[in-house]
């Protein structure tokens, strides 16, 4: 197995596995390393089908079904669509713009921040890819905090976020908020530090993001508003950041446990389908501290 950087900021790519067979223990461990160094991983050239992925999947912990159960996919309750398109093959908006948007500021996230204890990882594989555009972006959280102006820093650390299954006030998640089935939209609100420590790494970084953050305990709506927005304001330039232009074989995997951000760009010929599956790794013992 080698491991090599795709930036400086983040993500490497691990060359000589099949991730479709069986792993050895030392295998895993050295790619649950790399993850923890790297924050997003990259096999090329690997066909995953749903049970593949799975099994994939579960060498790094137990597999977490997703709340929006419509996206489920059909005899895999463990895999969900990251798909554009309905289950008549229309284009889909509240599908589409799940994690994705013409513009990044307030899409940057991790995913499950929405959880009490959110999941270590998520798994994806494209299946169908549009002719352009469509690329996934990946943002070194630690980086965004460390250069963070001490004021801002000041700010936000010892803040906690109320958090919701895009329960933010940006565009992109009132949409999706719009098509949300009865069981996602019941899904309770928590509390997350809007500065989290890492529990693994133990390195603070960005965690607050404007898909499923709300407000801030102890701050009025418009002071909450103001400093989420500063805060990802900050996130949102140019520094610190990776690029992915999917392939089909690809198969990437990213950390949730806080040092990274993702987010997808709607920049794709919308008559084309973008379809992909994706699978959710459930937290373990000291995956997250609550600071």
């Amino acid at each position: 197995m080698r491991i090599e950087k795709l930036s400086p900021h983040v993500g490497a790519e691990v060359k000589d596995v099949d991730i479709g067979s069986k792993l050895s223990a030392p295998t895993v461990e050295g790619i649950h390393q790399a993850l923890v160094d790297h924050g997003m991983l990259l096999f090329r050239g690997q066909v995953l089908e749903p049970q593949s992925l799975i099994d994939f999947s579960a060498h790094f912990g137990e597999l977490k079904p997703h709340v929006q159960k419509k996206f489920h996919v059909p005899g895999f309750p463990l895999v969900v669509f990251n798909t554009n398109v309905d289950e008549n093959g229309n284009f889909d908006e509240g599908a589409a713009r799940r994690g994705v948007h013409e513009t990044t500021k307030m899409n940057w996230h991790s995913d499950q921040s929405y959880d009490q204890v959110p999941s270590r990882a998520t798994i994806v594989c494209p299946i169908e890819l549009p002719s352009r555009g469509g690329d996934t972006l990946f943002k070194n959280t630690y980086q965004a905090y460390d250069s963070m102006p001490e004021d801002l820093k000041r700010r936000a650390l010892g803040k906690r976020g109320v958090f919701g299954y895009v329960t933010g006030q940006g565009h992109a998640a009132n949409v999706a908020r719009s098509h949300l089935t009865s069981d996602a939209a019941d899904n309770p609100e928590v509390t997350h530090p809007l500065v989290r420590t890492n529990a693994v790494t133990k390195r603070k970084c960005v965690y607050v993001n404007g898909i499923c953050c709300s407000g801030v305990v102890g701050l009025e709506p418009a002071q909450a508003n103001e400093l989420i927005d500063d805060i990802l304001e900050w996130v949102d330039r140019p520094e610190f950041i990776y690029r992915h232009q999917w392939i089909l074989g690809d198969v990437i995997m990213w950390d949730n446990r806080g040092g990274v951000f993702h987010t997808g760009k709607l920049d794709y010929p919308l008559n084309e389908r973008r379809r992909m599956y994706r699978t959710t790794v459930g937290s373990g013992p000291g995956d997250f501290c609550d600071d």
